[in-house]
């Protein structure tokens, strides 16, 4: 029955992404109703409510659904991370950022995530880091952000407050200032996959086209200031703004440097606390 369903699922799939909804298929078998890869090698069935279930979750795939808001977790850093369309879900190459952080900051004492969301960042921070903070302007985004830290057991201190138009003061003396602002220009939407136009907040995704880094700046301004003396900025990055990235820092930074992610895409912009000797 099951080795059926998945048959004539797959034939339904677009030409793809074949490979990654099967990937789903047994995700869902094994989070939802905890049938395993022997389950499926005997082919046992699963009772008629649960299969009615499953096959709407199927249908939801095919439409576009993440399968993460189907299960309503993602596994980042090795901690699981409650999603749904509050937040962004998170991606591979953020986990990449964070790796690249903590691998040159070991001794970090204090760190800060600007534009937390789901506060994956932070959260994966904190694991390593004594005291980190996390910073978001969505009031939904932050509720699910503090869901996360009851779910993995992990303190952090939360600020709700705008990037932009900040209202507080915030921490200084970091050792990390980390973000992954809304980076995608509106004139990069039709690059965009549905599910993610359809399942995921636009306030966390886009910029206007006249003003790409509007965040960068601000938060770049900010770290100069908050910073400690060898403190680390870092930046997930719209992989067509590499250059730009690099001329905005150089302002205020005597080292930057962009990074590639593991797909080839300069995806990460780094700076580093040394000022000009005076």
């Amino acid at each position: 029955m099951i080795r059926k369903l998945k048959q004539e699922f797959l034939l339904k799939a677009p030409k793809g992404q074949v490979a990654e909804l099967e990937q789903c298929f047994f995700l869902l078998l094994k989070d939802k109703f905890d049938y395993s890869g022997r389950d499926y090698l005997m082919d046992e069935s699963l009772d008629a409510d649960q299969l009615a279930t499953f096959k709407n979750d199927l249908e939801k795939l095919l439409s576009g659904t993440p399968v993460q808001h189907l299960i309503g977790y993602s596994i980042f850093y090795g901690l699981k991370i409650k999603v749904d369309n509050r937040v962004l879900i998170p991606r591979p190459e953020t986990e990449e950022l964070v790796s690249i952080c903590l691998e040159r900051k070991k001794n970090a004492k204090r760190a800060i995530d600007l534009a937390t969301g789901s506060a994956c960042i932070a959260l994966a921070f904190k694991q390593k880091v004594a005291e980190v903070y996390a910073l978001e302007k969505s009031e939904a985004a932050l509720s699910l952000a503090r869901e996360n830290a009851i779910l993995n057991d992990l303190s952090l201190h939360f600020i709700q407050d705008d990037i932009l138009e900040p209202q507080e003061d915030w921490p200084e003396e970091l050792d990390l200032i980390v973000s992954n602002p809304p980076y995608i220009r509106d004139l990069e939407k039709s690059e965009m996959e549905k599910k993610v136009l359809n399942h995921e907040p636009e306030m966390a995704l886009f910029v206007e086209d006249d003003d790409p880094l509007i965040f960068y700046d601000a938060i770049t301004k900010y770290a100069y200031q908050a910073l400690s003396k060898e403190g680390l900025l870092a930046f997930e990055i719209n992989q067509y703004l590499g250059e730009e990235m690099k001329t905005l820092l150089g302002q205020y930074f005597l080292e930057t440097e962009i990074l590639n992610d593991s797909f080839g895409n300069a995806r990460f912009a780094l700076a580093h606390k040394k000022r000009p000797t005076q």
